[in-house]
């Protein structure tokens, strides 16, 4: 990072996987769509377990990779129940969707744990991407110039709904938040529980998550504990942090990106929905 070109903003796309055959195809359509022309380094977070699945794992990515001029850098991470829960955590749950506790250890870590990884901190933008998320189409601009030049701090591609009984007692809890800190929030009066971003394709600029403010929101969060006893996701807490934090003219829908995320494909429809809602916000979903 510290040869890092002046006039270039210092970025990275993110990733946390545990799924080898998604990511081969995610790399490969990353680096054919984007790094190949805008030379972004990629930072890969992973359990211990990961290179087990496959002997050649680590080499296939490379090669993915390498095919396309991207960088790759494989960072280890171990997850634990944290010390402070003093019931018994679930071991899977049925509500609605399964959620096993490693699903519930990466929802802690894309809500808090990243943000606390050295690389990280080196960063001004970060693109986190899931391991199935796929690129449709060259991107014909530097995303991360983009936020820049425009002083945006979010971006997404879609927004979307939450099962309620798994984000019981989060917007409670939020509100709890605010009124102990006194902070005065950007829109959080129009974000509609159980809405989120669906942040499986998220830019965003870092300072906004690694400011006080948001670790002291994240903490109070992560303390209730419901993400291990109610799955509260990274999403619907990140969006939260988004309404409190970001004014909402610094976020951006990107509806020119041709992405897929398992069978969600990002479409002209998808944008005149979020537009219909950000013009009905009262009404409170685009579904």
């Amino acid at each position: 990072m510290a040869q890092w070109p002046r006039d270039k903003p210092k970025a990275a796309l993110v990733y946390l996987v545990h799924r080898f055959g998604y990511l081969e195809t995610s790399i490969r359509s990353v680096g054919n769509y984007f790094c190949h022309k805008f030379d972004y380094p990629i930072i890969i977070f992973h359990e211990a377990d990961f290179f087990n699945v496959a002997d050649m794992t680590k080499d296939v990515l490379l090669e993915a990779a390498v095919m396309n001029s991207s960088r790759v850098f494989f960072q280890l991470i171990e997850f634990e129940i944290p010390k402070f829960l003093t019931k018994p955590v679930p071991g899977h749950m049925k509500i609605p969707c399964i959620s096993s506790i490693g699903y519930r250890h990466m929802c802690r870590f894309q809500a808090k744990g990243v943000f606390e990884q050295p690389v990280i901190k080196e960063l001004e933008y970060m693109w986190r991407l899931d391991d199935d998320s796929e690129l449709l189409a060259p991107v014909t601009y530097d995303v991360f110039r983009f936020m820049h030049n425009r002083h945006l701090d979010y971006g997404y591609v879609w927004r979307h709904l939450d099962a309620m009984v798994c984000v019981t007692g989060l917007w409670d809890a939020a509100r709890e938040f605010l009124d102990k800190s006194k902070i005065k929030p950007q829109f959080f009066d129009r974000w509609s529980e159980p809405y989120l971003f669906y942040n499986n394709f998220e830019v965003s600029r870092l300072s906004v998550w690694l400011s006080a403010d948001y670790r002291s929101y994240v903490d109070y969060i992560d303390s209730k504990g419901g993400i291990y006893y109610h799955r509260w996701g990274d999403a619907p807490i990140k969006g939260i942090a988004v309404s409190i934090f970001i004014p909402e003219n610094r976020t951006h829908f990107f509806t020119d990106m041709k992405y897929r995320h398992g069978s969600f494909v990002n479409s002209q429809t998808n944008a005149i929905h979020v537009r219909w809602y950000n013009e009905n916000p009262q009404i409170g979903s685009v579904l």
